[in-house]
């Protein structure tokens, strides 16, 4: 030390007035976020150690000058009570600095600097109240404290609401009041509180006493603060959410009252209790002796009472070391240390570091056990995500037993949430990945960037690999890290260093079980969304089927061709072209054309029959009717994959091999007659309304879905056809009315000429062959033409429209008839044994 230079010592009080920014008091509005926080948690901590709900309010109230000044009895200064105006007039700014200004607009910590004024902050809780003689302490010195100990805590140094108290007599020169009662007092006590910075002292300003008619329990404080609301308020909003989500069986209330002149801007905020599991107090517990270093297990030494070694290990503050080991542990150290009591070892600092170091060396002793800590546990995270976000989908995981780091035990709790409402808004949150951190049960907000979960979340996930986009969904992570001894990195306790590698890895691990949990739940999403696609895609084009089927009636009423310019008239047609064929699956017999006398014969017949049938039809219905199709077959298909489901989670003995659940398949058998209608860009598989789903399963079968009854003069649209999606509700198509077709008919001959006369006027290869009709059918032909050799039999699966169009969509009719309705289909492994059945199909 120089000559001029002169040693001095300031009390705790007064090195954190000066340097208050390692408590997080950096600027007004952080220091109104601060003293709001500070109060909150220690409401918190008081009702939870009585393991009750607590109930939180939390009032500010924004104040004038001359209100603050007539709390303290100031006389406010008036501008016409100055002398120099010029030392009062503010100097203009040029315009770089203006460009500075916009920049401090956006930023909040700048905004704190300048928008500043003076709020008075009341946080009443229903906790265990405190004693009078202790208020004093608890509230007026700095760095007294009842959390030190081994067990987790919110606070530890006993800063928050000393801090409170300094920044109020910086900024407001104000006191801060106290009302306090304890469980079944009688009395309830005020007392205003101020603090000698010099001295780290607390000085009673004020202490009354009053009836406690209404046995009321708790504490109310109120101090009075200058802040930036405005510039802190959105963080203020998000720390009340964060806390109502990791602590969901509290009742918080908080209301901002603004000024009388800007009364749009009060601000009343409530989040009601989800729970009523309150999370046990933890226990207090001794220290582990992996995190004992030698200054610790010194202060252990000197304070102990025990004379030898071995009770040291078994009665002191040390844990983890029961009888048998503490003897294995004294066996093995030295004459010179086992048989000196703890005194004559704290006494030699050279036996005290041996010490230290042959303890950190054993390996045998246990891990420290979770009894010290107390998480919010699954159940809480859960049902706090899903009270103030309520996402789509959510997943919890908790580490099934507590880990240590350099001796002191830690657990991991984490959520991953997709979709939902976003913190601090209370609307749908944009795509991306929003990460939320709490430590000890307090909410993290600052300095994110370098965190071992943000780090962990945005680098060591691989969210594609769990069918979870970031860009694409809102995907909210919640991680609470509770421990004895929070390894933060820097003053401000705001961010765990990736450093901590059990902390990292044990957050690694959670997140990654979520995500686990969510694949299956958004792999059934995605099959969703495709489906709903799906549905869509066909319905974009349900007017065009509507409009071409409408041009086939058309042309079939109309003998001459006149159908006012819908599709091609008889005498545009070619008798003798090609004809489209039908491949893959849905191949069938090629057959030879009919002679044109003989298709204008069968033409003319069905006309007739169609003029002859009542009721008309038009676009609308035909829409109306494919949008029922879709909509019962998308039930089908849910049903099976349902089915499918339930199948999977079957813990039977018994289970289904590969082989018999590819056999697994839907039957489909119309009673009446059905059309598939195609077009060029995909075909419509109508069913009739008796429609029977058949699984071939071990003997078992699906019950069939039963029918809605048949209306009188039903047509083949007045079925519930079922082909895959729906129509939307109103098209602008053309609404001609035309006759239906009569599916009534008995004659199995007459009902199989209809169907190959519409299907030979529509231009088909070929219709289907089926039962006695085929074998009529073949007769005739073979009478027309001996060497006509009869079409093959083969099954109708799918039709490959290979047709050509000019300047209108066509459509084509396949009639597919089912001669047995009350037979039951039978699938077996052997194709062979089906041949003969699936032409009943």
């Amino acid at each position: 030390v120089g000559r001029s230079e002169v040693v001095q010592t300031k009390s705790a009080a007064e090195f954190f007035t000066e340097n208050q920014n390692i408590a997080g008091f950096d600027n007004p509005g952080k220091s109104l976020f601060t003293t709001i926080r500070e109060l909150m948690e220690n409401s918190l901590d008081a009702a939870e150690s009585m393991c009750i709900g607590p109930v939180v309010e939390v009032t500010v109230e924004e104040l004038s000058q001359q209100c603050v000044d007539a709390g303290r009895g100031v006389q406010t200064m008036v501008e016409s009570d100055r002398v120099d105006l010029e030392l009062f007039a503010e100097k203009k700014m040029t315009s770089k600095k203006k460009s500075g200004n916009d920049d401090d607009q956006a930023d909040p910590d700048r905004m704190a600097t300048k928008k500043t004024g003076f709020y008075r902050v009341t946080c009443r809780d229903n906790g265990c109240g405190i004693k009078p003689e202790v208020i004093p302490e608890a509230l007026g010195r700095v760095l007294a404290g009842s959390k030190y100990g081994v067990r987790q805590t919110r606070g530890k140094f006993g800063l928050g609401a000393k801090m409170a108290l300094i920044w109020a007599k910086k900024s407001t020169g104000a006191p801060i009041q106290v009302q306090s009662a304890t469980v079944d007092a009688k009395q309830i006590t005020n007392m205003t509180i101020d603090i000698d910075v010099y001295r780290n002292e607390p000085k009673i300003l004020e202490q009354t006493q009053i009836s406690n008619k209404e046995k009321w329990r708790g504490t109310q404080v109120t101090v009075v603060v200058g802040g930036a609301w405005s510039a802190y308020k959105a963080r203020i909003i998000t720390y009340l959410q964060q806390l109502a989500i990791i602590t969901p069986y509290a009742q918080i209330n908080f209301q901002f009252i603004p000024k009388q002149d800007k009364a749009k801007k009060q601000l009343i905020l409530c989040f009601e209790p989800r729970s009523d599991k309150v999370p046990l107090p933890p226990k207090k517990s001794g220290y582990h002796p992996w995190a004992l270093n030698e200054l610790l297990l010194h202060q252990l030494l000197q304070r102990t009472s025990t004379k030898n070694l071995k009770t040291f290990f078994t009665e002191s503050e040390i844990s983890g070391i029961d009888t048998n080991l503490a003897h294995r542990l004294v066996t093995e150290l030295d004459d010179d240390i086992a048989k000196k009591s703890p005194s004559q070892i704290a006494n030699d600092p050279k036996k005290v570091a041996r010490l230290s170091r042959f303890l950190r060396a054993i390996k045998a002793f246990s891990p420290p056990d979770g009894s010290s800590l107390s998480p919010v546990g699954e159940y809480n995270l859960r049902l706090g995500v899903n009270k103030e976000l309520d996402p789509l989908y959510v997943a919890t995981r908790a580490l099934p037993k507590a880990q240590s780091y350099e001796g002191h035990p830690f657990m991991v709790e984490a959520a991953v949430s997709i979709g939902g409402k976003g913190i601090n808004t209370g609307l749908a949150a944009e795509p991306g990945l929003y990460i939320h951190r709490f430590a000890n049960r307090i909410p993290l907000l600052f300095e994110a960037g370098a965190d071992v979960v943000t780090r962990v979340a945005k680098t060591k996930i691989k969210w594609s690999s769990y069918k979870i986009d970031p860009k694409k969904d809102n995907v909210q992570v919640f991680v609470s890290i509770v421990s004895t001894k929070i390894p933060f990195k820097g003053t401000s306790k705001e961010y765990i260093g990736e450093d901590a590698t059990e902390i990292h890895d044990a957050v690694r691990s959670c997140l990654q079980h979520c995500c686990s949990q969510l694949r299956a739940h958004l792999a059934r999403r995605d099959m969703d969304r495709k489906h709903k696609d799906r549905r869509s895609i066909l319905l974009k084009y349900a007017p065009d089927v509507a409009r071409s089927l409408c041009q086939v009636f058309t042309d079939l009423m109309d003998p001459q061709g006149n159908n006012g310019g819908y599709g091609p008239t008889p005498a545009d047609r070619n008798p003798n072209r090609t004809r489209p064929t039908l491949t893959g699956l849905a191949a069938v017999a090629q057959r030879e054309p009919l002679s044109t006398a003989r298709i204008a014969q069968r033409r003319e017949a069905l006309r007739a029959r169609i003029r002859a049938l009542p009721g008309n039809i038009n676009s609308q219905l035909i829409i109306q009717k494919l949008t029922q199709a879709v909509d019962r077959q998308m039930q089908i298909e849910d049903q099976l994959l349902q089915d499918n489901n339930d199948d999977s989670n079957d813990d039977q003995p018994n289970r289904r091999s590969s082989k018999q659940q590819k056999q697994r398949i839907a039957v489909a058998r119309p009673s009446t007659t059905s059309f598939t209608v195609r077009t060029p860009l995909f075909v419509f598989r109508a069913l009739g309304p008796t429609l029977k789903v058949v699984a071939h399963n071990n003997g078992n079968t699906l019950p069939a879905i039963t029918p809605r009854p048949e209306p009188e003069n039903c047509s083949i649209f007045d079925e519930d056809p079922i082909f895959g999606m729906g129509a939307p509700s109103s098209m602008d198509i053309d609404d001609e009315p035309l006759p239906l077709l009569d599916d009534d008919d008995d004659d199995d001959d007459a009902n199989y000429q209809q169907k190959a006369d519409v299907a030979d006027l529509l231009g088909l290869s070929s219709a289907p062959t089926n039962g006695k009709a085929d074998k009529k059918r073949a007769a005739s032909e073979q009478d027309d033409d001996d060497d006509q050799p009869p079409p093959p039999r083969k099954r109708l699966r799918r039709a490959n429209n290979t047709s050509t169009t000019s300047s209108k969509k066509q459509s084509s009719i396949i009639i597919i008839e089912d001669d047995d309705d009350d037979a039951e289909e039978q699938v077996s492994d052997s194709p062979s044994e089906n041949d003969d059945d699936d032409d009943d199909d």
